[in-house]
Formats: C-alpha cells, structure tokens, sequence
C-alpha cells in the first residue's frame, strides 16, 4: 500500500482565496475617533474636506491672510432719537458754536426710515426778534417739518449772516416743531420752551437780517430755508414773535402771551395763520 507524501514532498497546493463577505447592513456612520472633528456632515455626499473648507470665513474672528480681524460687531451708527436730557441748564455751549440739548424730545420714531432734508421739507415759521426787555439770551426760532417723512436734523446748521452754529436736532417727525434759542433756562429766555440751544453766537438784528436753515455749513451745505427782513418790523412787532407768512417777506405779529418775561408768541406750538 502506497504512503500519502508527506505536506513538505515539494507538491504545490492551490492557494485558498478567502470568501467574499458581504455586509449587508444600512451605512451607519461611526463615532469620530478621539480628537477627530465631530460635527455632523449635513451636506450628506459633501466631503469632509469641502465642509471645512465651506466653514472658513463664517467666524466671527476669523483672521484673513495679511493678519487683519475681521469686525464682526453691528454697525451701531444708526441715527439716534432726540435723548430729551438737559446736559446743563443756563450753561450755553453755543457761545463757543456747539449746539445744546433742552429737555424736549422730538416726536419721531426709532430712526428708521429717517432721510436727511432736503430744501422746502425744514422751513421757520416763527421767530422772536425783538425780545421784551432785554434780547440777550430770548431770540429764538421755530422749525417745523412740512414733509411727510421724518427728518434727521443731526447736520442740521443755524446761520444768521454773521456767524454759523451746527446744531444736533436729533429726528423731527411730519409735521413736528422744534425751538431753538439763545438760552435753554427758561429763568433766562423768558419761559420759551427751548429744545436746543445756538447760544448767542446768533443774534437776530431789529433793524434787518436773515437766518438760514442748512444741511451742513451754510457756506458750503445745502440751503433748507431762509428768513429775510431788510428793515426794523416796527412797533407792532416789539416784544412780539414774527410769525411767518407764505409769500417771501409777508409777517403777522404774535398775539398769544407765553413765559414770564411780556414776550408774545406760540413756540412750540401751532400758529395761527398768517394772510396777507
């Protein structure tokens, strides 16, 4: 009887291919390895490697390639409402040409929406130029917003011929009114209801003169409106508010008595009309 031959006879044996297994179970996604990123891929198919790349520039402190920050905090220069807060009764800033806010707020909105004046929008309906008494400190005008829109009267400039003064007026809703005046203590003006104050630097001439409204310097800005007198308004307007009328040059004296110091006039309130 022949003897099988011994494994290491020098026979070669076919090589055993291992089964094919296949798994036929749902692709689950396994837990990232410790340190790996661990985001969910929510683009589905999106490589790994496109999403991080997709995420670059969406963070806030991202720093760009020359080493500058991106800024990532809201703008914060929306127009502000009119704070109301008297940041000094009897102390006129504008004596030096800066603008002071009196205690009133304008009645407007939170600012959006607001658009800068343009000519025919701002107009001075009243002016006090010849004060009872004294004129230091009493001369004020009226403003009132003749549009549809609210106002922002933050570049807002007051000039008298002679000298100009920027005034802040914050935002003027359709058909507001606003006094500015030479002094905001009413112990001083005459017990005008002051919103904002230009000081003396502007000073109204009993015998002609003209104040201007604009946006920006008078010089180089944008002219809103005008008031013009080329002569002393007489008698009948002494101690009286001008009120203005709607043809160039045409006046009515206030007869409406306001304050403690004699004066006449409806500051911060509707005139009565002025005809021909």
């Amino acid at each position: 009887m022949r003897e099988p031959p011994a494994p290491d006879a020098g026979i070669d044996l076919p090589a055993m291919t291992p089964p094919v297994v296949v798994d036929a179970r749902p692709d689950v996604r396994q837990p990232p390895e410790p340190g790996a990123d661990a985001r969910s891929d929510v683009a589905g198919d999106v490589p790994h490697d496109a999403a991080i790349k997709a995420d670059v520039g969406l963070k806030a402190d991202a720093v760009s390639n020359d080493g500058a920050r991106a800024d990532a905090k809201p703008d914060s220069t929306k127009p502000e409402m009119n704070a109301g807060t008297d940041s000094g009764a009897g102390f006129d800033t504008a004596e030096a040409g800066a603008s002071e806010t009196g205690p009133f707020e304008a009645d407007a909105s939170d600012g959006i929406g607001a658009v800068l004046p343009a000519a025919g929008d701002l107009v001075i309906d009243e002016l006090l130029i010849n004060p009872a008494g004294t004129d230091t400190n009493r001369e004020w005008i009226e403003i009132a917003n003749v549009s549809s829109v609210t106002l922002d009267l933050h570049l807002l400039h007051v000039d008298d011929a002679a000298s100009d003064v920027a005034v802040d007026a914050g935002l003027l809703a359709p058909g507001g009114l606003l006094v500015l005046g030479q002094s905001l203590d009413p112990t001083k003006n005459g017990g005008a209801p002051i919103a904002f104050s230009f000081g003396n630097v502007i000073s109204l001439n009993n015998g002609g003169d003209s104040v201007s409204l604009c946006l920006g310097p008078c010089t180089s800005g944008a002219l809103l409106d005008q008031v013009i007198w080329t002569a002393d308004l007489g008698a009948a307007y002494d101690g009286r508010a001008a009120i203005v009328g709607p043809a160039p040059g045409l006046f009515c004296p206030a007869d409406q008595p306001y304050g403690d110091a004699g004066s006449f006039g409806s500051p911060g309130a509707v005139n009565p009309p002025c005809a021909p």
